[in-house]
């Protein structure tokens, strides 16, 4: 390989002069616009297209109208899905209200009916007890009244028989079997019915 040295190029006398200005103005010179040349200066002006005010002001109005009919649209739209909900809202409260006024009615029924099925209870009990207390008492005077009892079958009948006519009959009995009965010991009489 050869041995080839490279050198850096060879400065220009413009860029040298353009560093040197440069440099001047990093400096701290209080008047810096005499310092600079007229040729240093490059100032670039970007060339526009002039546009037509009268058209493109139309348009942006026209723009600007369009967006605002269609903010207000979307605007009105919103107030009636707002309104829409409130008037939902309010029939949902109704709704609410009638419901929890029904539970509560219906709470207070079941309330009532539990305590008339509770005092229907008690008086069962008490009327179950009262029954039990009448059956013992009926059975003590059924006892005490078979034990008075004399019960007197196949006697003739007699046409227009009165409580006298039985009365004598069972004293004339008791005197066949020397059994004294007195009147005043019978106390009723009960005829049965006879079978002919």
């Amino acid at each position: 390989m050869p041995l080839v040295s490279k050198s850096p190029p060879a400065a220009s006398s413009t860029v040298a002069l353009k560093d040197q200005s440069f440099m001047s103005l990093t400096r701290s010179d209080p008047n810096l616009s005499l310092t600079l040349e007229d040729d240093s200066i490059h100032v670039s002006q970007r060339i526009k297209r002039k546009r037509n005010d009268d058209n493109e002001s139309a348009l942006a109005d026209n723009f600007k109208a369009e967006i605002l009919n269609m903010f207000n649209e979307i605007k009105l739209g919103q107030i009636t899905h707002a309104s829409s909900l409130q008037s939902t809202k309010e029939d949902l409260m109704a709704q609410n209200n009638q419901l929890q006024e029904s539970v509560e009615f219906m709470s207070r029924q079941y309330d009532e009916l539990l305590n008339r099925i509770k005092k229907a209870e008690e008086d069962r009990d008490s009327d179950r007890k009262y029954i039990h207390f009448l059956e013992g008492k009926i059975e003590n005077l059924e006892r005490q009244n078979r034990i008075a009892s004399l019960e007197i079958r196949n006697i003739p009948k007699k046409d227009k028989e009165t409580k006298k006519d039985l009365v004598d009959t069972v004293v004339e009995l008791g005197e066949i079997i020397n059994v004294e009965i007195q009147p005043m010991e019978i106390k009723r009489y009960l005829p049965y019915p006879r079978q002919d």
